[in-house]
């Protein structure tokens, strides 16, 4: 999407956030497809990056700024700069909850994430978790927006059948601390056993923490239970990350800390079983009733992923739960339009 051109007589929301179709990761997902489905109902978005906002602010007739909160730390400035226009946080994280992988009282936050919570004229979040965080730290709920994120999957594919087939286990994640990968794979190495049959991928960006991801390709390489039966595929393009859920087995999620888990809700929309780490909205979205497990630590997931990988019985059992359970579609225009009968309230 880039930058995007308005004119001076438009009513626009700027949105300030990284490269729209740069890595993808939930935060660039969920903001290019808010901002299409808007743009869709009409309503003026324009786009740019921190670097350039001065420029796109000049001359636009803001309605509001958005702020993706990856550039958090430069909130303050951007609220003198932008004033008297509303400005919006739009809280994919906070950089503290994502370190100590559970809710914060105030006292835990930084300076920067207090300043940026009450710099903001509102904040924009995905999940009833990051609501109840932000109540917590003493956000009003008046300021407090809600819209999760809508779910878009390509064309349904044949799901295999075959009796005896491999289990097929999806990892869809960058391959950094946050999302807990090397503990998982250091903790499942001495646990698979000569006779077990699965196939882990994991697909997601190798190049946010290089040098993490080296340790988990050398980790793999290394260990007799992982090689062969685990494989780092890189970033995908999206419909192909899809494509690949929706032929799954089971997504694994060994996340520290998920805000909200794109992939996840995804997962549910496909039908397709999921063992995640307990951590953040997941409880919300992995339940024993769509054919979820739980776990609370890396070892508890190495445990429900092979006790599903070993058994086929139970593993068909999970999916035809998981099959039943499919939540009613959500798009991203249902997101939008949540969003501009909000911002409404928010402006009364």
């Amino acid at each position: 999407m880039g930058q995007t051109a308005v004119t001076a007589a438009d009513p626009t929301h700027l949105f300030v956030a990284p490269d729209l179709e740069g890595p993808l990761s939930g935060g660039t997902l969920y903001n290019a497809r808010l901002v299409a489905a808007l743009r869709a109902l009409g309503v003026a978005c324009a786009h740019t990056e921190l670097a350039r906002f001065e420029h796109a602010l000049a001359g636009l007739r803001i309605d509001w700024v958005w702020l993706d909160s990856l550039y958090l730390d430069a909130l303050p400035q951007v609220r003198a700069r932008c004033a008297p226009r509303p400005l919006c946080l739009i809280a994919h994280y906070l950089p503290s909850l994502s370190a100590r992988g559970r809710m914060l009282a105030p006292h835990e936050t930084s300076g920067v994430e207090r300043r940026a919570l009450s710099a903001a004229d509102a904040v924009l979040v995905t999940s009833a978790f990051m609501r109840a965080q932000l109540a917590r730290l003493g956000v009003g709920t008046r300021r407090i927006i809600l819209v999760e994120p809508g779910v878009e999957l390509p064309a349904r594919t044949a799901r295999s059948t075959e009796t005896g087939a491999v289990p097929n286990v999806l990892m869809l994640c960058a391959v950094t601390r946050v999302k807990g990968v090397l503990p998982f794979l250091r903790a499942l190495a001495p646990l698979v056993a000569a006779g077990d049959r699965f196939c882990l991928r994991i697909a997601g960006r190798l190049d946010a923490e290089p040098d993490y991801a080296r340790a988990c390709a050398e980790l793999i390489a290394r260990e007799p239970g992982l090689r062969g039966r685990v494989q780092l595929l890189g970033v995908l393009p999206p419909n192909d990350a899809l494509g690949r859920l929706q032929e799954s087995d089971l997504l694994l999620s060994a996340s520290t800390m998920e805000a909200y888990g794109m992939a996840l809700a995804e997962a549910r929309a496909a039908g397709v079983p999921i063992v995640a780490r307990a951590a953040g909205h997941v409880p919300a979205l992995v339940t024993q009733a769509a054919g979820g497990s739980l776990a609370d630590d890396e070892h508890a997931l190495c445990a429900a992923m092979l006790a599903l990988t070993r058994d086929p019985p139970l593993l068909a059992e999970h999916k035809a739960r998981a099959a039943r359970a499919i939540p009613s579609p959500r798009s991203y225009t249902d997101a939008a339009r949540e969003l501009l009968s909000q911002l409404e309230e928010v402006r009364g």
